[in-house]
């Protein structure tokens, strides 16, 4: 299991290992130390930079109504943990392709993961447009 139940997360997995996460990050892992830190303040940076996450594009976007940025990411090393929760990390997979969204939407950057096995990686993010469309924040 990718994602372990957790009081500021809610995620979706299909068993080929496509998944849809949103979450509160309130902190990650450091890739240097490998220890939970508190979440940067400019997280979508942070995920730029990120060594095992490199290469990266990014973009603005908006969702909802919040602004953000959109950062493609395909993991270039073994399974790397990025966000840190007590539950245990959120992991970078080297076969998985991600889209992570850095929203901000009310103080703690709201992250949106899209995930999915680089097969079928255009297919999941297709499958999701309707549902990011469909977010409205107050």
């Amino acid at each position: 299991m990718l994602f372990a139940a957790d009081d500021d997360e809610i995620a979706f997995e299909h068993e080929d290992g496509r998944f849809l996460a949103f979450t509160r990050v309130s902190r990650v892992v450091d890739p240097k130390t490998n220890k939970d830190v508190p979440v940067p303040k400019d997280l979508a940076q942070w995920l730029r930079k990120h060594p095992a996450l490199q290469p990266t594009r990014a973009a603005s976007v908006t969702v909802g109504g919040a602004r953000g940025k959109r950062i493609d990411a395909a993991p270039t090393r073994s399974e790397t943990d990025i966000f840190w929760y007590p539950t245990g990390a959120m992991h970078a997979n080297p076969d998985v392709r991600w889209r992570i969204i850095v929203l901000d939407a009310g103080g703690t950057p709201l992250t949106i993961v899209i995930g999915a096995p680089k097969v079928s990686f255009d297919r999941a993010l297709g499958k999701t447009r309707p549902l990011l469309a469909s977010i409205k924040f107050d």
